[in-house]
């Protein structure tokens, strides 16, 4: 699909390489956004991540021609300032025993984007060495972990959280349960090692991962859009969706040595009787 839309502007990767390397120097070069995860379509920005030793981070605009202007966003990623100050994801695993919340490491959105190139590894030509340094530096192979362990946190405390706005707000309710519902879907996709740079294309991914099989696509799409009309069983829905993603998670032998993660049992069990309930 990458390829398509390059041909679709009319340019190609050594085209964008060359005016790449004009702007910001030698610099290994990364596929970032919606092309990474091969979701592009013509009207999709270019996200370009430029892995330079150093010389300072920051966003550039470069325009080439094709059969129309088009135009790069070039995220420019000092490694070595990187490595200096940015977080690194190695204590996911390197740790004895499972860090507990308040240690887990925190990534900003623009170092999340940075990550999420390198974790779909779409370089545009041969590397040539600060991107492997940044991989290995600051563990951004272990964002997937990452990203199961924050959301499926989130789910949880957002599922807690419907069911004691119901008694105050039933909008707030269902806002907090469909919340909950898009936080236990990135979980579910990360433990399938796919992690969503853009909200938008969750249900797709989803999709693409088999996460939407055996009748769970209604629970989910119901959970995602709920009814506010009809308040209360969208929340006993989105709890259940919320539980059936969760679930996903915990069968992980790897990821249920997290307590976090073991800690969702309950949200299964809790689904489990409003499941029997009348809707």
């Amino acid at each position: 699909m990458t390829e398509l839309v390059l041909e679709h502007w009319g340019v190609d990767p050594e085209q964008i390489v060359a005016g790449a390397r004009h702007e910001v120097g030698d610099a290994d070069l990364y596929l970032g956004g919606s092309l990474a995860d091969d979701l592009g379509s013509p009207d999709s920005d270019i996200d370009l991540y430029c892995f330079v030793e150093s010389g300072g981070s920051g966003t550039r605009r470069l325009q080439l021609t094709g059969y129309a202007p088009v135009v790069l966003e070039l995220h420019v990623v000092d490694v070595n300032q990187e490595l200096a100050t940015g977080v690194s994801l190695a204590p996911f695993v390197i740790e004895a025993d499972p860090l507990p919340p308040a240690r887990w490491p925190i990534l900003s959105g623009t170092a999340f984007r940075a990550f999420h190139a390198l974790f779909y590894d779409r370089p545009l030509a041969p590397p040539t060495g600060p991107a492997d340094r940044m991989r290995s530096g600051l563990g951004t192979d272990l964002l997937p972990i990452y990203v199961v362990l924050r959301s499926a946190l989130a789910a949880s405390s957002l599922d807690r959280q419907a069911d004691r706005r119901a008694t105050e707000s039933t909008l707030s309710a269902v806002h907090c349960a469909r919340l909950g519902v898009e936080a236990a879907l990135d979980a579910a996709l990360a433990t399938a090692g796919a992690v969503s740079a853009n909200p938008k294309w969750r249900l797709t991914l989803a999709r693409r991962h088999g996460l939407l099989s055996d009748g769970t696509e209604d629970l989910v799409l119901a959970g995602i859009f709920p009814d506010r009309h009809r308040a209360d069983d969208a929340v006993a829905r989105c709890h259940r969706a919320t539980a059936r993603l969760l679930d996903r998670v915990r069968q992980d032998a790897f990821l249920a040595r997290y307590p976090v993660v073991r800690a969702t049992s309950g949200q299964v069990d809790h689904a489990a009787e409003t499941e029997r309930a009348p809707a």
